[in-house]
């Protein structure tokens, strides 16, 4: 217990007032990073504490990866090396060219044609075999272009890792970050290009405006790593961290950034973030598109026939979201009461064709209020079956992995596929 005492008043008191005693002071033998993650649980201050299960688990060392099926886990983050390697490759077939003179006659260009049609049929094919043993092309694509383990910089959203904190590192952190890889990739193709458009045929004033804009660059990132250093110090950062968030740690690292020293100096989840939660339409969506990624033998055309129904539930989902605002946006807060405070105030005059208009009005009006609601109604119905579909797809994989038998679930979501199909059509006649 980290507190003690003869009674209960004296125990309440000392949860309120005493910090616990250090767990290492207890166990010599227990890992620091393990003391600072318990030690976080007993934070007096509830916002210190840990924002949720998951963080916890982490920052204990589950992993938090996905169990991707084996067709996918053998592609996934291959794209990345794949492109880079295409990359230097034709890098070095064009500057062989420039210096050979290759590019003079037909072969070069035909040998470089040939490389690229070479790539798109590895590529095509690849996402041929992924198809023919039942997966989307949609799963295909992510898996293969998945952030790498070792990708240090910004990365499209879609294709993130699980816990990357980009967005949440400062903002000194990123910027110093982007610098490099403006270095070595943007800038050569931009001093390239504004000498090409410029006309710069001397090779002096080249070498100049090649050594400037590196020179500007460099000095650039130095200043920005001062800038940063200085910062993350501020946040109480140790010599031995510095590094590692400055240059170092994948932004997907998941196990490092949960650590209670290095979680603190990241800004809160944002409303962005936020929007894919597991309540969100979009995170049950995800949801099913990885339970549905996981299931295999007999059960991956179910799977499929299950991510197929998902996305019709979401765009349904959506097309009604987009239906409730524009009629929000025609009917405006408080309309029904003033119309009728207006006809009431004209049932003693003889304004009969007024009070006629006020009536009128008054039932567009109320036929705006229940399109409303019907669209709302029907929107939580549609999110209801999603929730519904995401549980039982849940439970299929999880059934799966333990037991053969696995028909009442199978019929379940069978069914509730049917059940979306059908209402589907409906909406489509």
């Amino acid at each position: 217990l980290p507190f003690e005492g003869k009674t209960a008043a004296d125990v309440l008191t000392r949860h309120l007032t005493q910090e616990p005693p250090s767990l290492r002071s207890l166990n010599g033998n227990l890992s620091h990073a393990t003391a600072q993650a318990i030690e976080r649980c007993l934070a007096k201050d509830p916002a210190k504490r840990w924002p949720d299960a998951r963080s916890l688990k982490l920052a204990l060392g589950a992993s938090e990866e996905t169990h991707l099926p084996d067709a996918l886990h053998a592609v996934e983050g291959r794209g990345v090396p794949g492109l880079i390697i295409v990359m230097i490759w034709i890098f070095g077939f064009w500057l062989a060219g420039e210096n050979y003179g290759w590019w003079k006659d037909d072969g070069g260009r035909t040998f470089l044609a040939l490389s690229a049609l070479t790539v798109s049929a590895i590529y095509g094919f690849l996402l041929a075999r992924m198809k023919r043993e039942g997966f989307q092309l949609e799963q295909a694509q992510a898996a293969i272009w998945r952030e790498p383990s070792w990708w240090l910089w910004w990365y499209p959203k879609a294709w993130r890792r699980r816990g990357n904190v980009w967005e949440r590192l400062l903002s000194e952190v990123r910027l110093l970050r982007s610098i490099l890889p403006l270095v070595w990739v943007a800038l050569p193709i931009v001093v390239t290009a504004l000498l090409y458009f410029a006309n710069v045929s001397s090779q002096v004033v080249q070498n100049w405006f090649w050594v400037g804009s590196v020179a500007t660059t460099l000095a650039v990132w130095i200043v920005a790593s001062v800038r940063t250093r200085r910062e993350l110090t501020r946040k109480g950062l140790t010599a031995e961290d510095l590094g590692r968030v400055m240059y170092s740690a994948p932004p997907s690292r998941v196990s490092y950034w949960q650590r209670p020293h290095i979680a603190a100096i990241l800004a809160p989840a944002t409303d962005e973030d936020r929007e894919t939660r597991a309540d969100s339409a979009h995170g049950h969506f995800q949801s099913i598109l990885r339970y549905a990624g996981e299931l295999s033998g007999a059960l991956r055309p179910l799977g499929a026939e299950a991510a197929a129904a998902a996305r019709q539930l979401l765009a349904s989902i959506e097309d009604a979201d987009r239906e409730i605002a524009e009629l929000a946006r025609t009917l405006e807060a408080g309309e029904e009461e003033r119309l009728n405070a207006k006809i009431a105030a004209l049932q003693a005059s003889d304004s009969a064709p007024l009070r006629t208009l006020y009536e009128k009005e008054l039932e567009l009006v109320r036929g705006l209020s229940e399109r409303i609601e019907e669209a709302k109604e029907a929107r939580n119905r549609r999110m209801e079956m999603l929730k519904t579909l995401a549980l039982h797809l849940a439970a299929l994989r999880a059934r799966s992995a333990e037991s053969p038998e696995t028909s009442s679930v199978t019929d379940r979501v069978r069914a509730l596929c049917d059940d979306i199909a059908a209402q589907a059509g409906a909406g489509r006649a």
